[in-house]
């Protein structure tokens, strides 16, 4: 009788392919069905942004003196006496609206001198502002609002207006050589220069055209 032949020796087991290329190692992270190196999760977060170009502070700028200038048209055609409230309100808004913009940013350490006399200069004029503006009324009754509107106030001096006027236009003044002094050269700032100079210019020239009464 012939002898029972002997089972075929099992082959060797394969090993599996890998799911990542060849770059994927043993620390290699599974996450939606795909392979992710541990190093590229666990890397740092990106750096921040960069500060702001010099283009994007040069459009600031051209963005607040558009606005500016849009304030000065509208004291075209007043008098310093009986349109001292538009007057008064227009230039307050001037100021307040260089002084927002002067805080968005943080200028040289060599600029400390120029940023106190903006300081200085707004102060005084904040202070004349006060002692100019027309008190508001107290009473808020209807028939005491009529008693009011049919005396007879008096007038605001058109030469303390004037002044007033002339104290905002030196906080400007002021306000814009700070502006000028973050440009790294006075080459970078010239187109700047020129436009500031021309609107003060122009706002000193219609101060002095306005009339008193």
């Amino acid at each position: 009788m012939p002898p029972t032949p002997l089972p075929d020796p099992k082959p060797a087991p394969r090993t599996p392919p890998r799911l990542a290329d060849d770059t994927a190692d043993d620390d290699d992270v599974l996450v939606d069905s795909q392979l992710f190196p541990k190093s590229k999760l666990l890397a740092p977060p990106s750096a921040p942004p960069p500060p702001a170009t010099p283009q994007a502070w040069q459009f600031g700028l051209v963005a607040v003196l558009a606005k500016l200038e849009s304030l000065r048209l509208q004291c075209a055609g007043c008098r310093y006496s009986t349109d001292a409230d538009h007057l008064l309100d227009r230039v307050e808004a001037m100021v307040l609206l260089t002084e927002e913009f002067s805080r968005l940013h943080d200028f040289p350490d060599a600029s400390t001198d120029t940023q106190m006399t903006a300081l200085a200069k707004a102060g005084a004029f904040y202070a004349t502002l006060n002692d100019t503006r027309r008190p508001a009324p107290a009473a808020r009754g209807l028939l005491k609002n009529m008693i009011s509107k049919m005396s007879t106030a008096e007038p605001v001096p058109g030469a303390a207006v004037r002044e007033c006027l002339y104290l905002g236009i030196e906080t400007l003044h002021a306000h814009f050589s700070l502006f000028t002094e973050m440009y790294r050269s006075s080459l970078r700032a010239r187109s700047w220069v020129d436009a500031a100079s021309c609107f003060l210019a122009d706002f000193k020239q219609m101060a002095r055209a306005i009339p008193e009464g």
